[in-house]
């Protein structure tokens, strides 16, 4: 159940990002780890997964927006704290850079971290701000202990990798 494709993406990982509820089922009454975490690409110049991000199969759906994806992984237990080692990327970012609310209040419903700050010191608040989704920064708001920054405002766009990277604007 452990089967990676050529980009190192475990079967779960590829079918939880392509919403496909009825594989992601099969594949966990079958064995497959609900937390295993892949590398999407590989370093071209030497061919090494070394310091690409992890991804579990719940980022990769939160990700991508699959409501009921994200309700059977968290069913079957996975970890809504998560964090990707590179970025400091959570599922709940991932849910606040979707814009889709559902999302976050599954992950909150499970104990996701409001406060989980990222390698560049911001929440998923600031997320759902940088990606202009109102609904997700009026939920996560009154949830959030921590305050941003002022002064450099963050916009955030997805790589060809599958990574997040911030724009800073003074």
């Amino acid at each position: 159940m452990m089967s990676a494709t050529g980009l190192g993406a475990s079967v779960l990982t590829m079918a939880s990002r392509g919403g496909h509820v009825s594989m992601v089922k099969l594949l966990l009454e079958s064995g497959a780890f609900v937390d295993n975490y892949d590398h999407f690409s590989t370093n071209v110049l030497n061919n090494s997964r070394d310091n690409l991000p992890d991804i579990t199969p719940l980022m990769a759906a939160a990700q991508h927006g699959h409501e009921a994806v994200v309700h059977l992984l968290l069913d079957w237990g996975a970890d809504c704290n998560y964090t990707v080692k590179t970025m400091g990327w959570s599922p709940l970012m991932l849910a606040a850079a979707s814009g889709k609310v559902s999302l976050a209040q599954q992950l909150m419903e499970k104990g996701a971290n409001p406060d989980h700050l990222n390698v560049l010191h911001k929440t998923p608040y600031e997320i759902s701000v940088g990606f202009k989704h109102k609904d997700m920064k009026d939920y996560l708001e009154p949830l959030t202990t921590i305050r941003p920054q002022a002064g450099r405002e963050c916009y955030f766009f997805v790589s060809l990798s599958c990574s997040f990277d911030c724009v800073f604007r003074n």
